[in-house]
This record gives C-alpha cells, structure tokens and sequence, in this order.
C-alpha cells in the first residue's frame, strides 16, 4: 500500500479526540457502578435491592447502547463520525445535567440511561469508520485497538473520579451529574475536527460478491459473520472475566482466595496495551494475516484463563499477577483484528454500519457472558464451573477461528 502520502497529519487530532470522545462515553457508562453502596444507603429507590440498583442503572443502559449501536452505523456512514460524536456527546452530558432533576426516581433514571446509551452507541461503534476514512492501511488496525484503549481509560477514569465525588459532596446524585464537563472538552474537540482537513479520496475497496449494495454484498461473504462472531465472543469472554475475578480474589475461601483487589489491577493495563499495538505485532508476526493471530490469541487466553485454578499460580502472588495480566493482554487483540479487518477489507461507506452491528451484537454479548458466570456461581457457589466456562469460551473461539475464512495480505 502506498497511500499513506495522501493522509494529513491531522489525523493524529482525530485520534486524540476519538480517545477522548470514547473515555467520555465509557465514564458515563460506568458511573453507577463504583456508588452502588451509596445508592442504596441513599434510599432513594425504596424497596430495590443491589441487583436491582444494577439493573436499573447498568442493565438498561447496556441495552439502550446495543441499540444505539447497530442504528448508529447507519448515522455514522451518512453523516461523518464527528458530528455523530457531537450529538452522541451532547445527549450523554444532557443525561449527566438531568440526574438531579429526574433521577431519583426510576423512570426517571431509565429516561437519563437511555439518553447516555443512545448517545454511547455511536461514539463507541465509530472506530472502523474513523480508520478507514482518515488512516493509512496499514494504521486502521491500531486506530481500532485506540477504541478498546478509550474504553478502559473511560473506565478507570471513572472507578476513581466518581466515587470521589461523592466522597466529597455526600451525594451520589452529584457524582453522576457533574462529570459532564468532560463532555464539553470532546465536543469543542470534534467541532474542531469539522472544520479541520476532509478525509482523502481514495479507491474504496471492492467486494468480491455482486448485490444491489455494499452492505448486502457484505453480508454474503461468510467472513463478516465471522468477524462480528469474534468481537461477540470477546465481549463475552471479558466482560465475564471482569464480573468473575474480583469477586474470586476478594471472597474469602473457600469460595474465593481472601486476597487483594488491586492483584488484577496490572490486567487493565495489558489489555490497553495490547489493544494499541495489535497492529504492529500482526505486521510483525503475521505479515498482515488476522487469522493466524486470531487463533493463537484465542488458545492462549484460554489457557492462561484456566491458571487462575491452579494452586501454584495462585498461591504466588507475582506468579498470579503476571498471569492475570498475560491473560487480558492475549484478549486485547481480538476486537482490533476483527475491526481492523473490516476497516481495511470493507468499502469505506459501510464500515460504519458493519463496525456499529458488531459492537452492538458485542453488547449482547457482554451481557450473555456474565449472566452465565452469575447463574452458574448462584447454583454451585464455586468460582470453579464459571471460570472453565471462561477458558472454554476462548477454546470455542480458537476452534472457529481455525475455520475462519481469513485471507492474508500477501
């Protein structure tokens, strides 16, 4: 590929302002979740137990984004991502300002949910068509690990900033609404981007399948199935693994391990970085090829799943650390790959819709996943049965990636 000349240096803005778009949109899908205590001491919805405090606040949210997110593709390819980002953003700071008016109340709060979640959709499904309009080839797939990256900033941002805020207001009303001005700074970032340089014109990329669209071509080739199958297993696969292993560390044998929290603390961070340089490693290694890499990142996250049952590992912190970590950094390349795949094989007018159709199939997955964990432990009061289920999660993945139909560069 030679194009790169044709791609302004400003793309590295539309970067840093993908980043912080996202981290915005992830702060304000996890703000409920650090003040859940606060929550319920509160009161303020009489009756509701925890579960039913993350239902209200963190169930329905995920829903409203799944939505968002297939119907936000097709926004995302008429329009331009930036001002998709700068109505996405505008409706998630809209649902921040209304939780003192309305969200002491339950439909009330569900009203404020589904505004941050029609508004996260989007933002969070717009890493495929941002690469494949603003980005070199061989770049689109790093930009992609940038929107796992985001997500996760986003996150701890928010693990951190919100239940502070309501450490020093006393109220977690507060503590939700008043991170809106994050959202202020990624829209001024984005209006910016509107008036910055337009994306190079370059030959889209063609389909080897004739139908009366782009789209429909698509989804004749047995790959784009395959593809949003990965980032639905991966969905599944860590939003499992970030519900079972705190729990599992923290609880106290012989259920749990009794030990610290802040030992799974260093897997963030390997996830995010594995997640940024996917692309470096898969021209590397594999010259481009997502296939083999997708079946090696699979077999050994399962595999590293499963050390978290092995007394020698776990028995050893720096051992059960380092393994921790080994374990989410081999899950950080699976959604960059697939998504970076789509951005780079796929004409550039549909990537927002397939990139949306994938996050929010992923969505379902990262709901699909947790509630197997959770039912599992209810009936066998053992972490043992949820975390098989999560390495053999991986394995299934392995399996179906040997049968991708994945074609290299070469």
């Amino acid at each position: 590929m030679t194009e790169e000349i044709k791609y302004s240096s400003f793309r590295w803005f539309i970067l840093v302002t993908m980043v912080i778009s996202v981290a915005t949109s992830s702060l304000s899908l996890i703000s409920p979740a650090p003040i859940i205590g606060d929550i319920l001491k509160a009161g303020t919805f009489p009756g509701m137990n925890a579960g039913g405090v993350v239902l209200l606040t963190m169930s329905s949210f995920n829903l409203f984004v799944a939505i968002a997110c297939i119907g936000g593709g097709f926004l995302l390819d008429r329009f331009g991502f930036f001002r998709v980002y700068i109505v996405g953003i505008i409706l998630i700071c809209a649902g921040e300002l209304l939780v003192p008016v309305i969200g002491q109340s339950v439909w009330g709060m569900v009203f404020v949910r589904m505004l941050e979640g029609f508004g996260t959709g989007p933002v969070m499904s717009a890493g495929a068509s941002i690469a494949a309009n603003y980005f070199p080839y061989k770049e689109r797939p790093m930009v992609n690990g940038f929107t796992g990256f985001s997500v996760m900033t986003g996150i701890s941002v928010g693990l951190i900033l919100v239940p502070h805020i309501a450490a020093s207001t006393g109220s977690w009303v507060s503590a939700m609404s008043n991170i809106w001005p994050i959202g202020i700074l990624a829209v001024i970032m984005n209006i910016v981007v509107a008036l910055g340089p337009k994306p190079p014109v370059v030959e889209e990329a063609k389909l080897p399948v004739a139908s009366k669209s782009e789209l429909g071509a698509a989804f004749k080739m047995p790959v784009t199935y395959f593809l949003i199958g990965f980032v639905f297993l991966m969905s599944w696969i860590f939003q499992a693994y970030n519900d079972i292993t705190p729990n599992y560390i923290t609880l106290a044998p012989p259920v749990g391990l009794g030990k610290s929290a802040g030992l799974m603390s260093l897997s963030t961070y390997s996830f995010m970085l594995a997640a940024v340089i996917t692309g470096v490693v898969n021209m590397k290694l594999f010259n481009g090829n997502i296939k083999p890499h997708l079946v090696i990142t699979f077999l050994l996250g399962g595999l590293m799943s499963w050390t978290m049952l092995m007394p020698s590992v776990y028995g050893n912190n720096g051992l059960f650390i380092g393994c921790l970590a080994m374990t989410t950094f081999f899950y950080g390349f699976v959604n960059p790959l697939s998504l970076g795949y789509v951005s780079q094989k796929y004409p550039q007018h549909v990537t927002g819709r397939l990139g949306g159709i994938a996050q929010g199939v992923g969505i379902v997955g990262g709901f699909i996943g947790p509630t197997v964990g959770a039912t599992v432990l209810a009936v066998t009061n053992s972490y043992t049965i949820p975390i098989i289920i999560l390495g053999a999660t991986n394995i299934v993945g392995f399996i179906i990636a040997l049968f991708a139909p994945i074609k290299g560069d070469k």
